[in-house]
């Protein structure tokens, strides 16, 4: 496995696709979401509740305040978050 601090962004079919992929090959720290309230609120085509799979395969989830990232809560998340990459999907 390579040694990276690794996030993962999504909330579709296809990041549940991404997650498989990259598993195999190297660890998720997290993976970073949205609620079903905020993809019905921002009409986000084939929404998928990540947090099932997540729980089954024991990756940290961290469901945003703000569709924008920008909220303090989030900020403070990412600032002490270091993650070497982050793969945004959707």
């Amino acid at each position: 496995m390579i040694n990276r601090k690794i996030a993962v962004f999504g909330c579709k079919s296809t990041t549940i696709f991404l997650l498989e992929s990259l598993r195999k090959v190297v660890d998720i720290a997290c993976v970073v979401t949205i609620d079903s309230e905020m993809g019905i609120l921002n009409e986000v085509a084939d929404y998928q509740d990540i947090g099932e799979y997540c729980a089954k395969n024991s990756i940290i989830i961290y469901k945003v305040s703000r569709y924008d990232l920008k909220s303090e809560r989030d900020e403070f998340f990412f600032k002490n978050n270091n993650f070497d990459v982050a793969f945004v999907i959707g």
